[in-house]
């Protein structure tokens, strides 16, 4: 019993005597050989009654979770031995921990000794998948693809190009795409650079589509949903694809959508002249505009200007509108040939007629319709996106028709050189054995595409 004592004495003022001067040396527990690393663990002798072994500290997999936050890369090379793998492991820590056994700190996850390491990439969160800009002035927004896995996460960003509906035709993202330039691309956020400028501009407006692909290092990789981001107003038809629009009607003043919506229109009963007919209010034109008639390209009949305030329009020699004469009715004209027989435009109220120019009030024994004529000529004047002559609303598609887009911007200056009175106009020119029409320009502003054809032979 003494000499027990004495041996326990003699070991505790040993290791005091280490911590208090800071001993550095190899050392061999079971044995006093010369050790053979920095720790050199050697087995009892075969009289000795001891198990041999190194008893690691014994933890369930919910104690090892519980204590996360301890381990960093300074504890690079702790083990551990998992007695209960049951329960849930936590991704980037724990998650290659699957059965009982050893498990060794790598500095950032936990190496499970008993199965082979598990790779893996999952996602955490998907990008907004709409993003709209109505004027061109505000602060970009981010989109946002959150993914994690066994290792490391690297991302890519990819736009759409093309009007690919159902297929990922797409080029990867370069440094002009994304606010920041190249030092922002390849990043986890992604800030599309898509605002240029006022909408009212063409050539600001746009929409865009992107996706991001993650992977880890060992190549398992997860791609976001698709992201689309709109620039100025528009809508999908039904083939999925983008047309652009103004956000205010033309002629109203350039109001944003929530102003439109916040004002309010007093529309006074004139019963007492014209049943069933409204007096124009201040705040009518400035919030709904020109007043159109479909089919027909615009040569002024669509401006209020003329109509006067608190006037239903119903005087023709003041407002601008003019009433159906069943004695003196419309006549039309159309425009050139383009292609083999069809003209652009078609059935058009005729120059120099007193209908010309004017909001054409119609009767009802001609179906309060502006145009007389064949029922199958009123029903191409309505075809929206499939008789193009006279769709305001039809659009092209550069890369179907061939089209450069050199020729194209070259069409677009000579347009707005052909506007006429300041107003509108039909332009029919070739450029370079080009034909085209260029659809209406309303005070220089494009508001639908131009026309192609290709040359004649």
């Amino acid at each position: 019993m003494k000499k027990k004592n004495f041996l326990k004495t003699a070991t505790a003022m040993l290791l005091f005597n280490g911590a208090l001067f800071n001993v550095s040396a190899q050392v061999t527990i079971g044995s006093d050989q010369t050790p053979k690393a920095t720790l050199d663990v050697v087995k009892l002798p075969a009289t000795s009654n001891t198990p041999d072994g190194i008893i690691a500290p014994n933890m369930t997999l919910a104690e090892l979770n519980a204590k996360s936050a301890l381990y960093t890369t300074a504890q690079k090379g702790a083990m551990v031995y998992i007695t209960d793998a049951s329960g849930s492991t936590k991704p980037g820590y724990s998650d290659q921990v699957t059965c009982v056994g050893l498990v060794f700190w790598s500095g950032g996850n936990w190496m499970s000794s008993c199965a082979q390491p598990k790779t893996y990439a999952v996602i955490t969160a998907q990008p907004k998948a709409f993003t709209f800009y109505e004027t061109g002035f505000e602060t970009p927004e981010a989109l946002v693809f959150g993914a994690g896995g066994s290792s490391t996460m690297t991302y890519k960003w990819y736009k759409i190009s093309g009007n690919n509906i159902n297929a990922r035709v797409a080029v990867p993202c370069v440094g002009t795409d994304v606010v920041g330039g190249t030092a922002n691309l390849n990043k986890n956020t992604f800030t599309p650079n898509v605002i240029k400028g006022t909408t009212e501009d063409a050539r600001n407006t746009g929409f865009y589509r992107y996706y991001c692909v993650a992977k880890n290092a060992t190549n398992d990789s997860v791609v976001s949903h698709i992201a689309e981001v709109a620039v100025g107003c528009g809508a999908k038809n039904l083939n999925g694809e983008w047309i652009s629009f103004m956000c205010h009607n033309l002629g109203a003043d350039n109001q944003t959508m929530a102003v439109q919506k916040s004002t309010s229109i007093q529309l006074i009963d004139n019963g007492a002249v014209i049943v069933n007919s409204f007096l124009r209010s201040a705040d009518e034109r400035k919030l709904y505009g020109d007043l159109f008639q479909w089919g027909r390209i615009a040569d002024g009949h669509e401006n209020r200007n003329a109509i006067s305030i608190n006037s239903n329009g119903s005087i023709g020699s003041t407002d601008n509108c003019v009433t159906w004469s069943t004695s003196t009715t419309p006549t039309y004209e159309n425009g050139e040939i383009l292609g083999i027989s069809q003209t652009y435009p078609f059935q058009q109220v005729s120059r120099g007629s007193t209908y010309y120019g004017k909001f054409i009030k119609t009767i009802i024994d001609n179906d309060n319709n502006w145009y007389v004529g064949s029922q199958t000529s009123a029903d191409q004047l309505w075809r929206e996106n499939v008789f193009a002559p006279n769709d305001p609303c039809q659009h092209i598609k550069l890369k179907q028709m061939g089209l450069p887009i050199q020729l194209f911007i070259l069409l677009l200056l000579r347009a707005r050189l052909e506007v006429q009175a300041g107003r509108a106009g039909v332009c029919l020119r070739r450029v370079n054995g080009h034909r085209f029409t260029a659809a209406i320009i309303v005070k220089t502003r494009l508001i639908a595409s131009i026309q192609y054809l290709p040359p004649i032979s």
